[in-house]
């Protein structure tokens, strides 16, 4: 039987994570673009509030790749606030306008352990990275009652500190690899080293997390990359996936999930700035796009895609 990472940490383990998580909340310095604000003073541009964790949803999911959501499902913790700023963001109410309610860390771990008794197969962690010091502080006070794999369900964002900080306690990845090009993820996510960086950290979880473990075809441990196509970036998809392709050559145990469920959002739908983007995702660039994933990553998860450009 699979023992997950939070139950395999001592407590002095996870003091240190605790120790280590404040030090980068407390300076801004829990992402990649290191806002240097001080949270307990000011609010970040990320959302995040100092002593409680602001949460849109607590629920059952079934919408993960097989594996993870399985029979029973995942428990998907949908955060407030996120440290990207898509705009084609289809969780723009809570992730762009911080919409949500506020938990402690009792109120938090109390809804994990209740949906750990229905069953759940997982708890899924979704844009995190501003609440990591209360989500290790939670952690630490359900050492002993929580023993079902943690999920990281993270934008592919990060600095090299905080993910070794999380790889202490995850369990399973659902890493986005968003972009291949510095001028898209500039363009339609307001970053300009995304690509460098989610690379970097990609390759980081890999060297720590080269396995893939299931148990009766329930994900225990392991790595999915997750991709986004977007109407008009077909060639930068390509490019991605060629890459997550010489990924394979060196780290064998991860899969690809190819995702096709992309609808103008957000401000997307403001102005003229992002006009390839009002368009739905046509039959002929996501097949493009699927027949280089078939041929890299053959053992992933390929969203359908309709006639009107859905899944």
């Amino acid at each position: 039987m699979y023992v997950t990472k939070l139950n395999r940490l001592t407590n002095t383990e996870i003091d240190d994570l605790i120790r280590r998580a404040e030090e980068i909340t407390l300076t801004g310095s829990c992402c990649p673009r290191k806002c240097g604000i001080n949270r307990e003073k000011n609010p970040p541009p990320c959302g995040a509030v100092p002593d409680k964790m602001k949460i849109a949803s607590i629920a059952k999911h079934m919408g993960e790749e097989p594996p993870v959501s399985g029979i029973k499902g995942a428990c998907n913790v949908f955060f407030s606030g996120c440290t990207m700023k898509c705009v084609f963001c289809q969780n723009f109410p809570f992730s762009q306008l911080h919409n949500g309610k506020d938990y402690s860390i009792d109120e938090f771990c109390e809804k994990l352990l209740k949906y750990q008794s229905r069953g759940v197969h997982n708890i899924n962690l979704v844009t995190s990275d501003q609440y990591l010091l209360l989500v290790l502080k939670s952690l630490k006070q359900l050492k002993t009652e929580l023993h079902i794999p943690i999920a990281y369900n993270c934008s592919g964002y990060h600095t090299p500190e905080l993910l070794s900080i999380a790889d202490a306690f995850t369990d399973i990845y659902l890493y986005d690899m968003k972009y291949y090009a510095s001028d898209a993820a500039e363009k339609y996510s307001g970053v300009k080293n995304y690509s460098s960086i989610s690379r970097q950290g990609a390759e980081y979880i890999l060297s720590k997390n080269d396995c893939w473990i299931e148990e009766n075809g329930i994900l225990k441990s392991g790595v999915i990359f997750r991709h986004l196509v977007l109407p008009g970036n077909s060639d930068d998809s390509i490019n991605l996936i060629k890459y997550a392709g010489e990924l394979k050559k060196k780290y064998a145990h991860f899969r690809v999930s190819v995702m096709s469920q992309y609808f103008p959002a957000y401000k997307v739908n403001d102005g003229n700035d992002y006009a390839e983007l009002k368009n739905k995702l046509s039959v002929y660039e996501y097949d493009e796009v699927m027949r280089e994933a078939e041929l890299q990553c053959p053992d992933g998860w390929f969203q359908e895609l309709n006639a009107d450009g859905g899944c």
